[in-house]
Protein backbone atom coordinates (compact mmCIF):
# COMPACT_ATOMS: atom_id res chain seq x y z
CA UNK A 1 0.00 0.00 0.00
CA UNK A 2 2.00 3.04 -1.17
CA UNK A 3 1.47 6.48 -0.01
CA UNK A 4 2.32 8.52 -3.58
CA UNK A 5 1.35 11.40 -2.00
CA UNK A 6 4.71 11.68 0.33
CA UNK A 7 6.73 9.87 -1.77
CA UNK A 8 10.28 11.53 -2.99
CA UNK A 9 10.28 12.31 -7.20
CA UNK A 10 12.81 9.80 -9.12
CA UNK A 11 15.70 12.34 -9.47
CA UNK A 12 15.68 13.02 -5.17
CA UNK A 13 15.94 9.05 -5.27
CA UNK A 14 18.44 8.64 -7.70
CA UNK A 15 20.37 11.33 -5.62
CA UNK A 16 20.26 9.70 -2.44
CA UNK A 17 20.97 6.44 -3.50
CA UNK A 18 24.28 7.66 -4.07
CA UNK A 19 25.31 9.83 -1.37
CA UNK A 20 27.23 8.04 1.10
CA UNK A 21 25.63 7.17 3.92
CA UNK A 22 27.58 6.13 7.36
CA UNK A 23 27.18 2.87 9.34
CA UNK A 24 26.42 1.97 12.63
CA UNK A 25 29.92 0.99 13.11
CA UNK A 26 30.72 4.54 11.69
CA UNK A 27 31.80 3.00 8.13
CA UNK A 28 31.00 4.79 4.69
CA UNK A 29 28.82 3.06 1.94
CA UNK A 30 26.33 3.79 -1.11
CA UNK A 31 22.89 2.89 -0.84
CA UNK A 32 23.01 2.16 -4.32
CA UNK A 33 25.54 -0.70 -4.33
CA UNK A 34 24.49 -4.34 -3.96
CA UNK A 35 27.44 -4.84 -1.41
CA UNK A 36 27.46 -2.73 1.34
CA UNK A 37 30.53 -3.18 4.03
CA UNK A 38 28.59 -1.92 7.75
CA UNK A 39 31.30 -3.18 9.81
CA UNK A 40 35.26 -3.71 10.10
CA UNK A 41 35.85 -7.66 9.64
CA UNK A 42 32.15 -8.62 9.02
CA UNK A 43 30.62 -10.38 6.18
CA UNK A 44 29.24 -7.62 3.97
CA UNK A 45 25.10 -6.99 3.08
CA UNK A 46 24.23 -7.82 -0.04
CA UNK A 47 21.41 -7.23 -1.28
CA UNK A 48 22.09 -8.40 -4.84
CA UNK A 49 19.69 -11.64 -3.81
CA UNK A 50 16.12 -12.46 -3.97
CA UNK A 51 14.78 -9.73 -1.80
CA UNK A 52 13.42 -7.33 -4.51
CA UNK A 53 11.09 -9.63 -5.92
CA UNK A 54 8.57 -8.66 -3.01
CA UNK A 55 9.19 -4.99 -4.05
CA UNK A 56 7.09 -3.21 -6.30
CA UNK A 57 7.44 -0.38 -8.86
CA UNK A 58 9.68 2.51 -7.23
CA UNK A 59 9.42 0.90 -3.91
CA UNK A 60 12.75 -1.07 -4.12
CA UNK A 61 14.55 1.83 -4.11
CA UNK A 62 12.78 3.28 -1.56
CA UNK A 63 13.47 0.10 0.57
CA UNK A 64 17.68 0.44 0.09
CA UNK A 65 17.35 4.11 1.38
CA UNK A 66 15.02 3.32 4.47
CA UNK A 67 17.58 0.44 4.99
CA UNK A 68 20.78 2.76 4.72
CA UNK A 69 19.11 5.13 7.38
CA UNK A 70 18.54 1.85 9.25
CA UNK A 71 21.68 0.61 9.28
CA UNK A 72 23.38 4.03 11.11
CA UNK A 73 21.03 3.39 14.31
CA UNK A 74 21.03 -0.62 14.22
CA UNK A 75 24.17 -3.13 14.32
CA UNK A 76 25.05 -4.82 11.14
CA UNK A 77 23.25 -8.62 12.17
CA UNK A 78 19.91 -6.77 12.57
CA UNK A 79 20.40 -5.13 8.97
CA UNK A 80 21.58 -8.63 7.88
CA UNK A 81 18.51 -10.56 9.99
CA UNK A 82 16.07 -8.16 7.67
CA UNK A 83 17.54 -9.22 4.26
CA UNK A 84 17.56 -12.75 5.33
CA UNK A 85 13.45 -12.91 5.90
CA UNK A 86 13.15 -11.14 3.05
CA UNK A 87 15.05 -13.29 0.94
CA UNK A 88 13.20 -16.34 2.44
CA UNK A 89 9.98 -14.83 1.69
CA UNK A 90 10.93 -14.01 -2.04
CA UNK A 91 12.33 -17.31 -2.28
CA UNK A 92 9.18 -19.06 -1.13
CA UNK A 93 6.47 -16.39 -2.47
CA UNK A 94 8.16 -14.18 -4.81
CA UNK A 95 6.40 -14.13 -8.09
CA UNK A 96 3.01 -13.60 -6.45
CA UNK A 97 4.08 -11.34 -3.29
CA UNK A 98 3.93 -7.52 -2.68
CA UNK A 99 5.93 -6.93 1.13
CA UNK A 100 3.74 -3.15 1.13
CA UNK A 101 0.26 -5.12 0.31
CA UNK A 102 -1.40 -5.37 3.53
CA UNK A 103 -3.28 -8.56 3.18
CA UNK A 104 -0.02 -10.24 1.48
CA UNK A 105 1.99 -8.86 4.78
CA UNK A 106 -0.93 -10.11 6.86
CA UNK A 107 -0.58 -13.33 5.49
CA UNK A 108 2.95 -14.10 6.63
CA UNK A 109 1.90 -15.21 10.08
CA UNK A 110 0.09 -18.36 8.88
CA UNK A 111 2.32 -19.12 6.23
CA UNK A 112 5.08 -19.35 8.61
CA UNK A 113 3.43 -20.79 11.43
CA UNK A 114 3.74 -19.54 15.00
CA UNK A 115 7.40 -20.85 15.33
CA UNK A 116 8.36 -18.20 13.00
CA UNK A 117 6.48 -15.59 13.87
CA UNK A 118 9.42 -14.06 15.10
CA UNK A 119 10.65 -13.74 11.52
CA UNK A 120 7.61 -11.64 10.51
CA UNK A 121 8.07 -9.47 13.39
CA UNK A 122 11.32 -8.32 12.42
CA UNK A 123 10.36 -6.73 9.30
CA UNK A 124 7.14 -5.47 10.96
CA UNK A 125 9.18 -3.45 12.80
CA UNK A 126 11.41 -1.91 10.35
CA UNK A 127 8.55 -1.02 8.35
CA UNK A 128 7.67 1.08 10.69
CA UNK A 129 11.03 2.47 11.48
CA UNK A 130 10.70 3.27 7.04
CA UNK A 131 7.04 4.79 7.92
CA UNK A 132 8.26 7.32 10.54
CA UNK A 133 11.38 8.75 8.18
CA UNK A 134 11.00 11.19 5.68
CA UNK A 135 11.96 8.62 2.69
CA UNK A 136 7.82 7.86 1.75
CA UNK A 137 6.42 5.04 0.05
CA UNK A 138 4.59 3.16 2.67
CA UNK A 139 1.21 4.91 3.88
CA UNK A 140 -0.42 5.37 7.87
CA UNK A 141 -3.38 3.22 6.93
CA UNK A 142 -0.29 -0.05 6.12
CA UNK A 143 0.93 0.34 9.56
CA UNK A 144 -2.16 0.61 11.58
CA UNK A 145 -3.18 -2.53 9.50
CA UNK A 146 -0.23 -4.63 9.73
CA UNK A 147 0.20 -4.04 13.73
CA UNK A 148 -3.28 -4.79 14.20
CA UNK A 149 -2.10 -8.77 14.46
CA UNK A 150 -0.10 -9.40 17.46
CA UNK A 151 2.96 -11.66 16.84
CA UNK A 152 4.88 -13.64 19.11
CA UNK A 153 8.82 -12.36 19.55
CA UNK A 154 11.41 -14.71 19.24
CA UNK A 155 12.18 -17.74 21.91
CA UNK A 156 14.47 -17.23 24.48
CA UNK A 157 16.51 -19.44 26.68
CA UNK A 158 15.24 -22.73 25.12
CA UNK A 159 19.00 -24.03 25.25
CA UNK A 160 19.12 -23.31 28.99
CA UNK A 161 15.84 -24.29 29.76
CA UNK A 162 16.33 -27.72 27.98
CA UNK A 163 19.72 -28.24 29.20
CA UNK A 164 20.86 -29.49 25.78
CA UNK A 165 23.85 -31.23 26.10
CA UNK A 166 25.62 -29.56 22.61
CA UNK A 167 24.45 -25.65 22.95
CA UNK A 168 22.98 -25.24 26.59
CA UNK A 169 25.04 -24.52 29.93
CA UNK A 170 28.27 -26.53 30.94
CA UNK A 171 27.65 -28.76 33.83
CA UNK A 172 29.65 -28.43 36.79
CA UNK A 173 32.11 -31.91 35.65
CA UNK A 174 32.37 -30.30 32.16
CA UNK A 175 33.32 -27.13 33.17
CA UNK A 176 36.18 -28.56 35.37
CA UNK A 177 37.51 -31.06 32.72
CA UNK A 178 37.63 -27.42 30.29
CA UNK A 179 39.48 -25.92 32.84
CA UNK A 180 41.98 -29.38 33.91
CA UNK A 181 42.06 -29.47 29.92
CA UNK A 182 43.61 -26.19 28.76
CA UNK A 183 45.54 -25.82 31.93
CA UNK A 184 47.42 -29.06 31.41
CA UNK A 185 47.55 -28.03 27.48
CA UNK A 186 48.97 -24.88 28.42
CA UNK A 187 51.31 -26.21 30.80
CA UNK A 188 52.75 -28.50 28.48
CA UNK A 189 53.43 -26.40 25.32
CA UNK A 190 50.22 -27.36 23.31
CA UNK A 191 48.24 -24.40 24.01
CA UNK A 192 48.92 -20.66 23.41
CA UNK A 193 49.06 -18.06 26.41
CA UNK A 194 46.73 -16.14 24.03
CA UNK A 195 44.32 -19.14 23.77
CA UNK A 196 44.51 -19.90 27.47
CA UNK A 197 43.98 -16.15 28.73
CA UNK A 198 40.67 -16.47 25.98
CA UNK A 199 39.28 -19.59 27.35
CA UNK A 200 39.81 -18.19 30.93
CA UNK A 201 38.01 -15.19 30.72
CA UNK A 202 35.13 -16.65 28.76
CA UNK A 203 34.69 -19.13 31.90
CA UNK A 204 35.19 -15.92 34.57
CA UNK A 205 33.34 -13.76 32.51
CA UNK A 206 30.99 -15.15 29.82
CA UNK A 207 31.04 -12.64 27.77
CA UNK A 208 29.88 -11.82 24.46
CA UNK A 209 32.40 -12.65 21.47
CA UNK A 210 31.99 -8.58 20.46
CA UNK A 211 33.09 -7.69 23.85
CA UNK A 212 35.83 -10.01 24.37
CA UNK A 213 36.96 -9.14 20.58
CA UNK A 214 37.12 -5.18 21.63
CA UNK A 215 39.07 -5.76 24.96
CA UNK A 216 42.33 -3.68 25.30
CA UNK A 217 45.57 -4.87 27.73
CA UNK A 218 44.81 -1.44 29.44
CA UNK A 219 41.33 -2.59 30.52
CA UNK A 220 42.34 -5.08 33.10
CA UNK A 221 43.69 -3.37 36.53
CA UNK A 222 44.91 -4.77 39.48
CA UNK A 223 43.82 -3.02 43.06
CA UNK A 224 43.98 -3.24 46.36
CA UNK A 225 41.27 -5.78 46.96
CA UNK A 226 40.96 -7.36 43.70
CA UNK A 227 41.48 -7.90 40.27
CA UNK A 228 38.98 -6.30 37.14
CA UNK A 229 38.34 -5.94 33.98
CA UNK A 230 36.91 -3.18 32.40
CA UNK A 231 34.78 -5.18 29.76
CA UNK A 232 33.21 -3.11 26.53
CA UNK A 233 29.58 -3.35 26.64
CA UNK A 234 27.97 -5.09 23.33
CA UNK A 235 24.60 -5.36 23.13
CA UNK A 236 23.53 -1.74 24.22
CA UNK A 237 21.38 0.39 21.22
CA UNK A 238 23.57 3.52 20.01
CA UNK A 239 26.76 1.86 21.36
CA UNK A 240 29.76 2.28 19.53
CA UNK A 241 32.99 0.37 19.41
CA UNK A 242 34.69 0.99 22.63
CA UNK A 243 32.58 3.81 23.82
CA UNK A 244 30.97 1.75 27.22
CA UNK A 245 32.04 -0.52 29.68
CA UNK A 246 31.21 -2.30 32.68
CA UNK A 247 33.93 -3.34 35.51
CA UNK A 248 33.97 -7.13 36.80
CA UNK A 249 36.48 -8.39 39.29
CA UNK A 250 38.42 -11.09 37.81
CA UNK A 251 40.87 -13.59 39.41
CA UNK A 252 44.45 -12.20 40.34
CA UNK A 253 45.52 -15.25 37.94
CA UNK A 254 43.98 -14.33 34.65
CA UNK A 255 45.20 -10.54 35.34
CA UNK A 256 48.92 -12.29 35.85
CA UNK A 257 48.29 -14.29 32.07
CA UNK A 258 47.10 -11.05 30.63
CA UNK A 259 50.68 -9.40 31.56
CA UNK A 260 52.80 -12.03 30.14
CA UNK A 261 50.41 -12.21 26.99
CA UNK A 262 51.16 -8.81 26.80
CA UNK A 263 55.36 -9.52 27.19
CA UNK A 264 54.45 -11.85 24.20
CA UNK A 265 52.66 -9.28 21.95
CA UNK A 266 55.17 -6.28 22.17
CA UNK A 267 57.63 -8.65 21.02
CA UNK A 268 55.47 -9.98 18.01
CA UNK A 269 54.54 -6.45 17.18
CA UNK A 270 58.95 -5.25 17.48
CA UNK A 271 59.81 -8.60 15.51
CA UNK A 272 57.54 -6.75 12.63
CA UNK A 273 58.91 -3.58 12.74
CA UNK A 274 61.44 -2.20 10.45
CA UNK A 275 64.72 -1.13 12.25
CA UNK A 276 63.88 2.71 12.26
CA UNK A 277 60.39 2.13 13.84
CA UNK A 278 61.25 -0.22 16.31
CA UNK A 279 61.76 2.40 19.37
CA UNK A 280 57.98 2.85 18.92
CA UNK A 281 56.90 0.00 20.70
CA UNK A 282 57.92 2.39 23.63
CA UNK A 283 55.47 4.67 23.34
CA UNK A 284 52.38 1.89 23.21
CA UNK A 285 50.39 2.10 26.11
CA UNK A 286 48.40 -0.15 26.93
CA UNK A 287 44.79 1.19 26.50
CA UNK A 288 46.25 1.15 22.50
CA UNK A 289 46.99 -2.70 22.84
CA UNK A 290 44.14 -5.22 21.82
CA UNK A 291 44.40 -8.00 24.15
CA UNK A 292 43.73 -10.33 20.91
CA UNK A 293 45.56 -9.25 17.63
CA UNK A 294 44.07 -10.12 14.46
CA UNK A 295 47.00 -9.32 12.48
CA UNK A 296 50.35 -8.16 13.93
CA UNK A 297 51.89 -7.48 10.71
CA UNK A 298 49.14 -5.01 9.72
CA UNK A 299 49.26 -3.46 13.53
CA UNK A 300 52.87 -3.30 13.31
CA UNK A 301 52.44 -1.27 9.62
CA UNK A 302 49.53 0.58 11.61
CA UNK A 303 51.47 1.58 14.82
CA UNK A 304 52.83 5.38 13.98
CA UNK A 305 49.22 6.30 12.91
CA UNK A 306 48.25 5.00 16.00
CA UNK A 307 50.51 6.62 18.26
CA UNK A 308 49.64 9.46 16.43
CA UNK A 309 46.00 9.43 16.82
CA UNK A 310 45.89 7.78 19.95
CA UNK A 311 43.16 5.43 19.07
CA UNK A 312 42.95 1.79 18.11
CA UNK A 313 40.55 0.79 15.37
CA UNK A 314 38.36 -2.19 15.16
CA UNK A 315 40.49 -3.32 12.40
CA UNK A 316 43.10 -4.04 14.77
CA UNK A 317 41.16 -6.35 17.09
CA UNK A 318 40.68 -10.13 16.13
CA UNK A 319 37.43 -10.46 14.65
CA UNK A 320 34.22 -12.59 16.48
CA UNK A 321 34.51 -14.86 14.02
CA UNK A 322 38.23 -15.14 14.50
CA UNK A 323 37.79 -15.87 18.15
CA UNK A 324 35.00 -18.63 17.33
CA UNK A 325 37.65 -20.47 15.22
CA UNK A 326 40.16 -20.27 17.71
CA UNK A 327 37.71 -21.75 20.74
CA UNK A 328 37.47 -24.45 17.94
CA UNK A 329 40.90 -25.27 17.46
CA UNK A 330 41.36 -25.27 21.54
CA UNK A 331 38.30 -27.97 21.95
CA UNK A 332 40.04 -30.04 19.37
CA UNK A 333 43.24 -29.18 21.48
CA UNK A 334 42.21 -30.26 24.59
CA UNK A 335 39.77 -33.11 23.39
CA UNK A 336 37.77 -33.43 27.15
CA UNK A 337 34.87 -35.61 26.58
CA UNK A 338 31.45 -35.28 27.99
CA UNK A 339 29.91 -37.16 30.95
CA UNK A 340 26.44 -36.97 29.41
CA UNK A 341 27.11 -37.43 25.63
CA UNK A 342 30.42 -39.27 25.52
CA UNK A 343 31.31 -37.05 23.03
CA UNK A 344 34.06 -34.24 22.64
CA UNK A 345 32.91 -30.81 24.56
CA UNK A 346 32.17 -27.70 22.05
CA UNK A 347 33.25 -24.52 23.48
CA UNK A 348 31.31 -21.86 22.46
CA UNK A 349 30.88 -17.95 23.57
CA UNK A 350 26.94 -18.72 24.21
CA UNK A 351 27.59 -21.84 26.44
CA UNK A 352 29.83 -20.21 28.47
CA UNK A 353 27.38 -17.05 29.07
CA UNK A 354 24.32 -19.71 29.69
CA UNK A 355 26.60 -21.54 31.84
CA UNK A 356 27.49 -18.33 34.52
CA UNK A 357 23.92 -17.48 34.37
CA UNK A 358 22.75 -21.32 35.50
CA UNK A 359 25.52 -21.24 38.05
CA UNK A 360 24.78 -18.04 39.57
CA UNK A 361 20.76 -19.15 39.92
CA UNK A 362 21.91 -22.22 41.37
CA UNK A 363 24.30 -20.40 44.05
CA UNK A 364 20.64 -18.32 44.99
CA UNK A 365 21.11 -14.87 42.83
CA UNK A 366 18.24 -13.46 41.26
CA UNK A 367 17.32 -11.90 38.35
CA UNK A 368 19.08 -8.61 39.40
CA UNK A 369 22.38 -9.83 39.94
CA UNK A 370 22.26 -12.33 36.89
CA UNK A 371 21.36 -9.38 34.42
CA UNK A 372 24.04 -7.18 36.02
CA UNK A 373 26.61 -9.95 36.13
CA UNK A 374 25.87 -10.91 32.31
CA UNK A 375 26.00 -7.33 31.58
CA UNK A 376 21.77 -7.01 30.62
CA UNK A 377 20.20 -3.57 30.38
CA UNK A 378 17.23 -4.86 31.54
CA UNK A 379 16.10 -8.22 33.55
CA UNK A 380 13.89 -9.57 31.00
CA UNK A 381 16.58 -12.77 29.40
CA UNK A 382 18.17 -12.84 33.23
CA UNK A 383 14.57 -14.59 34.35
CA UNK A 384 15.38 -17.75 32.45
CA UNK A 385 18.03 -18.42 34.69
CA UNK A 386 16.11 -18.20 37.66
CA UNK A 387 13.15 -19.97 36.88
CA UNK A 388 14.79 -23.14 34.92
CA UNK A 389 16.54 -23.90 38.49
CA UNK A 390 13.39 -23.80 40.18
CA UNK A 391 12.08 -26.13 37.15
CA UNK A 392 15.09 -28.71 37.40
CA UNK A 393 14.98 -28.48 41.28
CA UNK A 394 11.16 -29.77 40.63
CA UNK A 395 11.88 -32.33 37.73
CA UNK A 396 14.40 -34.12 39.99
CA UNK A 397 12.52 -33.86 43.20
CA UNK A 398 9.50 -36.22 40.40
CA UNK A 399 12.03 -38.28 39.00
CA UNK A 400 13.50 -39.31 42.40
CA UNK A 401 11.18 -38.60 44.90
CA UNK A 402 9.14 -41.82 44.78
CA UNK A 403 13.17 -43.77 44.78
CA UNK A 404 14.15 -42.22 47.73
CA UNK A 405 10.72 -42.04 50.12
CA UNK A 406 10.89 -45.24 51.50
CA UNK A 407 14.97 -44.27 52.51
CA UNK A 408 13.72 -41.45 54.15
CA UNK A 409 10.75 -43.04 56.06
CA UNK A 410 12.76 -45.90 57.03
CA UNK A 411 16.06 -43.24 58.25
CA UNK A 412 13.69 -40.91 60.11
CA UNK A 413 14.09 -42.46 63.24
CA UNK A 414 14.34 -41.06 67.39
CA UNK A 415 17.88 -41.64 69.05
CA UNK A 416 17.48 -43.81 72.44
CA UNK A 417 19.74 -44.69 74.65
CA UNK A 418 18.20 -47.79 75.79
CA UNK A 419 16.55 -50.40 73.54
CA UNK A 420 13.43 -50.12 76.37
CA UNK A 421 12.75 -46.71 75.36
CA UNK A 422 12.38 -47.35 71.83
CA UNK A 423 8.62 -47.93 70.16
CA UNK A 424 8.93 -51.70 69.29
CA UNK A 425 11.31 -52.27 72.35
CA UNK A 426 9.59 -55.03 73.44
CA UNK A 427 9.55 -56.91 70.58
CA UNK A 428 12.66 -59.38 69.75
CA UNK A 429 12.52 -59.13 66.24
CA UNK A 430 12.52 -55.21 65.63
CA UNK A 431 16.63 -55.45 66.65
CA UNK A 432 19.03 -54.23 63.93
CA UNK A 433 21.90 -56.96 64.12
CA UNK A 434 25.45 -56.36 63.04
CA UNK A 435 26.60 -57.68 60.09
CA UNK A 436 28.29 -60.69 61.38
CA UNK A 437 25.33 -60.94 64.18
CA UNK A 438 27.18 -60.50 66.55
CA UNK A 439 25.39 -57.57 68.65
CA UNK A 440 22.35 -55.19 67.99
CA UNK A 441 23.05 -51.62 66.95
CA UNK A 442 19.41 -50.18 67.27
CA UNK A 443 15.73 -51.40 66.65
CA UNK A 444 13.46 -50.47 63.65
CA UNK A 445 10.05 -48.74 65.40
CA UNK A 446 7.54 -48.32 62.85
CA UNK A 447 8.72 -49.12 58.94
CA UNK A 448 7.73 -52.17 57.63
Amino acid sequence: MMNQSEQKSLGEIQALLNTPHKSFAGLTFLPSEDRWKLRPKYVRVNLAGSARLVFGGESWDLFRLALARYAKSSKVGTVLAIIDVLNAIANRWGDDFDILNEADFLSLKQRFGSEREDMVGKVRGFLKFWFETDIGGISRDFIDAIYQVKLKGSTKGEAVKSYDPYIGPYTPIELQAIMDGVTNAYLEDRLSTRDYVMTILFVQRGSRLNQVKNICVGDFGLGRERAEVRMPRGKQRGSGFREEFSTFKISEDLYKLVRVLRKESLERIGNKLPASQKHLIERLTDDLLPLFIGDFSSFAQALPAILESQQTSEDHHMGEGGIATRLRAIASVISVHSERTGEVINLTSHRFRRTMGTDLAREGAGVGPIAIALDHTDYQNAGVYVSTTADIATRLDRKIGKLLAPLAQAFAGVLVRHESEAVRGDNPESRIRTTTGSGNVGTCGNFS
